[in-house]
């Protein structure tokens, strides 16, 4: 009866984390942003996506399809939200275990309500504002890469390396390796994150002389790392031509995410974050926790500093830089559990006890409520955030749309960045989704340039080429923009259909 009531209230304190966490960090409306969910959705038969040629190529992160198609076809979409307010409740659980195992916060009401309140504000959008959208560089990676993020997606399974460490600090120590090397199996780049951390784990074991479990480790690490790390090898690593797989990775690195894959973006903002850590790992430096945060630096700066002298790409591609989506946040909650465990210690009048406690609860309470504000609109039919001359253009096509349509739309534009997952509408291609098979990146740009040339500069429309794609790839409609107010067609064939003060859309014949 005590271990059922002990599990209850375990359930009960995450899932309050959850909600807590879920509020104050928010996130975007369904389908304004990342568009992982395109192969699931099409697998779900969400509208005609299925003939959209992004949900015919590679689907890198299948288990996270899986997720979606379950969802979408059996529940209702709003469990998408539901997903990522329980996933950061995993983060905050793990980050407060941490925090206890190193400085036992938990044993004191007030080092506890100070931890929490400093925690979840920092993560909070009011921080956000405050720090004039910088407070995120206490919690976020180098080169555009974070733990958490925006929406419900396949990087978010990250949080559960803070899992691990958490086990792992614990004494659970098979189990802290066995979710280190699961969490591959829903993002493949966290393999070099998962590996880092099993090393880490290895030379800490060896390092209290506990042999029998490091050779234990070895076999588990080895066995959950080998299938997320062949799949990639068979599929995203595979060249289907040496040359065309060269092509395909400049495409990504100086293209499509520079902003993640060049070395220059890691060093955008490096040696903060590099002290931010080694401060911390010396902290830290008599406990398990000083190789967890070393030995995952050392692996990150070296394999940095070995795509800058080489200039490989295939080093760019593997993102060595992304191991500091974990070592920050971990770095920030050291700092947190120690001011929370060293301030109650040092003004420990009933004033001052008072004070923290209070200031706490109202930070916890002004987050979730400013962030509570910020979402609230969600729960609103037909809610969109985008401008009203978009929303009649996703209305319009919602409502018209045919089994054989295929949009041509302008594949820079921000507003049009998720048309096919608001719109359920299969389209020719855009800028944001890309594809990861080698021949499937290189024909995703080249038929981005010719969308690209047709909308920019925008002064005269290539009827040739709209007419040659219209042919080939059995485009039906075109999105085009609005400087034509008669409303006569631009080329042959060209019947216009709909129109507002910025786009309107012809069809095809």
């Amino acid at each position: 009866m005590h271990l059922f009531q002990k599990n209850l209230q375990q359930i009960g304190f995450f899932l309050l984390m959850s909600l807590l966490l879920g509020l104050t960090y928010t996130q975007e409306p369904l389908f304004f942003a990342h568009q992982y969910y395109i192969h699931g959705l099409a697998k779900a038969g969400y509208g005609i996506l299925h003939k959209d040629w992004i949900a015919s190529t590679l689907d890198a992160f299948p288990l996270f399809s899986a997720i979606v198609t379950i969802t979408h076809k059996y529940f209702f979409d709003g469990f998408f939200y539901i997903y990522h307010m329980l996933l950061l409740g995993v983060y905050a659980v793990g980050m407060i275990s941490i925090a206890d195992s190193l400085f036992k916060i938990r044993s004191s009401r007030t080092s506890f309500l100070l931890f929490l309140g400093a925690f979840i504000g920092i993560h909070s959008m009011l921080w956000m504002i405050f720090t004039k959208e910088m407070g995120n560089v206490l919690y976020n990676g180098v080169a555009n890469f974070y733990l958490l993020g925006p929406i419900f997606q396949p990087a978010l399974f990250g949080v559960f390396l803070i899992t691990s460490i958490a086990l792992f600090l614990r004494g659970n120590i098979k189990t802290a390796v066995l979710i280190a090397g699961l969490v591959p199996w829903m993002h493949p780049t966290y393999l070099l994150s998962s590996g880092a951390l099993m090393a880490a784990y290895f030379l800490t074991n060896i390092r209290r002389r506990s042999f029998h479990d490091s050779l234990e480790m070895i076999a588990l690490g080895v066995m959950t790392l080998a299938p997320p790390a062949v799949f990639s090898l068979l599929t995203v690593g595979f060249a289907t031509r040496p040359e065309l797989m060269k092509q395909a990775q400049d495409i990504l690195v100086n293209i499509r995410i520079p902003h993640h894959a060049l070395p220059s973006a890691a060093l955008s903002h490096p040696f903060e974050r590099i002290i931010f850590v080694a401060v911390a790992i010396w902290m830290m430096r008599k406990t398990k926790m000083m190789l967890i945060l070393l030995v995952p630096l050392v692996i990150c700066i070296a394999l940095s500093l070995l795509a800058i002298f080489t200039g490989s790409e295939t080093l760019d591609l593997l993102f060595p830089w992304r191991l500091s989506v974990f070592l920050v946040p971990l770095s920030l909650t050291i700092y947190l559990a120690w001011i929370s465990r060293y301030l109650p210690a040092k003004f420990h009048d009933d004033i001052y006890r008072w004070a923290f406690e209070g200031l706490s609860i109202i930070a916890i309470v002004a987050s979730v409520s400013y962030g509570g504000w910020l979402m609230a609109p969600y729960l609103q039919k037909n809610y969109n955030p985008k401008s009203n001359e978009y929303k009649g253009i996703v209305q319009f096509v919602r409502q018209n749309l045919l089994t054989n349509d295929v949009y041509l739309i302008p594949p820079k534009n921000k507003e049009f960045m998720f048309f096919r997952l608001q719109t359920t509408a299969p389209i020719y291609v855009d800028w944001k989704s890309h594809p990861f098979g080698d021949k499937d990146i290189v024909e995703w740009y080249r038929r981005y340039q010719e969308a690209q040339s047709l909308y920019e500069p925008y002064t005269t429309i290539n009827c040739d080429l709209i007419k040659k794609l219209k042919t080939k790839y059995h485009l039906t409609r075109m999105v085009l923009w609005k400087d034509n107010p008669t409303n006569d067609p631009v080329c042959p064939g060209m019947q216009f259909m709909y129109g507002n003060e910025m786009y309107s859309i012809v069809g095809l014949q």
